[in-house]
C-alpha cells in the first residue's frame, strides 16, 4: 500500500508513485500535510480505475463547484459514474456526460403557441 509521509509547504507538488503511475496530489489543493490513508486509498484506486490527472482534474472542479470543498466520498462518486459509462478523456466527459438539463425538453412558457390540440 502507498503511503505519503514527507511534510511539504504550500505551494510543493506531492508525487505519489503506484506501479508505472504518478499522481501529483498540487491537483487537490493537498500542499502543506501528508495525505491520509484514506485519500491515498482514493488516489491508488482511481489510478487503478484508468484515470489519469487531467480527469481527476476535471472532478475535483466539479466536486468544488458542487459542494464548495474536497468531498472525497462525492469526487468518488463522479469517477464510478464516469468509469461505469466509459468516460476516461474530456473528449468522453463532451460525447458521454451531458448534464439532464441539456437533454429535457425546454419549460414552456406563457408566450409559446398552442398545440393543435389545444385549438
Amino acid at each position: 500500500m502507498a503511503k505519503a509521509s514527507v511534510k511539504v509547504k504550500p505551494g510543493d507538488i506531492i508525487e505519489i508513485q503506484f506501479g508505472v503511475k504518478t499522481v501529483k496530489a498540487e491537483v487537490l489543493d493537498i500542499r502543506d500535510r501528508d495525505l491520509t490513508e484514506t485519500e491515498t486509498n482514493y488516489l491508488r484506486t482511481w489510478m487503478e480505475m484508468g484515470f489519469d490527472l487531467e480527469m481527476l482534474r476535471e472532478a475535483y472542479d466539479r466536486t468544488v463547484t458542487n459542494t464548495g470543498k474536497r468531498a472525497w466520498g462525492y469526487m468518488n462518486s463522479i469517477l464510478e459514474s464516469w468509469r461505469d459509462k466509459g468516460i476516461f478523456s474530456r473528449k468522453d466527459i463532451r460525447e458521454k456526460d451531458r448534464p439532464a438539463a441539456r437533454k429535457a425538453k425546454p419549460a414552456r412558457t406563457g408566450g409559446e403557441q398552442k398545440s393543435k390540440k389545444d385549438n
